[in-house]
């Protein structure tokens, strides 16, 4: 549901840097949703859940810094 208001938002009210780290924030909130839960079907460590989130979070960090956001917001909003 806090992925369909935040699009909702952005159509009405435009892009802004808040709404992609929303994107973002549930991106990192799902990997680390689904790494628990394969944490707890095949018994894995507290230090896999650890090591995976980790790695996730900063790979997901990596692609969103790759992108020129400011220049995809301007063209967004004036689209």
């Amino acid at each position: 549901s806090t992925a369909v208001r935040n699009l909702e938002y952005i159509e009405a009210f435009g892009l802004t840097h808040k709404r992609i780290g929303v994107y973002i924030w549930l991106l990192v909130v799902l990997t680390g949703l689904c790494f628990t839960i394969i944490k707890i079907e095949k018994k894995k460590s507290l230090w896999y859940l650890l090591r995976t989130n980790s790695w996730s979070t900063f790979i997901i960090l990596l692609v969103y810094a790759l992108f020129s956001w400011d220049r995809i917001i301007v063209r967004h909003n004036l689209s």
